[in-house]
């Protein structure tokens, strides 16, 4: 018997289409998605207790999944704004952050860069530090204007 009418009969004998077989197939060879659990994940149907067939093997309750500390690491929330807003208020910005305030005021943009990648050790941190600086340079000019 080959193996595409071995499924077939399985199918059958199950009630499952076919489609419906390929693409659990599918599924399950896909490399592993984020840990966030997909709408398929959570409407997993319950196993059937037979030996054979696509929800095969003991009904078992599905243990949910919880976020883990590590996975949370760089998310803004409420207070880590709030704080460290106020950080800033306090402390004003350190001299290398002045410095590159001054060269963004100049258009020196590659320059800034340069200096905060020398700082902060790589590029996306640089990248990102000076678009808050610049940011920030605007709304200095915003708070002059009015």
């Amino acid at each position: 018997m080959s193996g595409s009418k071995r499924i077939a009969n399985l199918t059958a004998f199950l009630g499952v289409s076919t489609t419906e077989h390929t693409c659990s197939l599918y599924r399950a060879h896909r490399r592993p998605r984020s840990p966030q659990p997909s709408k398929i994940d959570e409407m997993a149907p319950t196993r059937s207790n037979l030996r054979i067939g696509l929800n095969k093997g003991y009904p078992t309750t599905p243990i949910p999944k919880v976020v883990k500390p590590s996975h949370k690491k760089g998310i803004k929330t409420e207070k880590k704004v709030f704080v460290k807003s106020i950080i800033r208020e306090v402390a004003g910005f350190s001299p290398y952050e002045k410095r590159v305030m001054e060269l963004l005021r100049n258009s020196k943009d590659k320059k800034a860069k340069k200096l905060t990648k020398k700082r902060l050790g790589t590029l996306l941190r640089s990248k990102r530090k000076v678009d808050e600086l610049s940011t920030v340079i605007q709304e200095q000019r915003r708070a002059a204007g009015h």
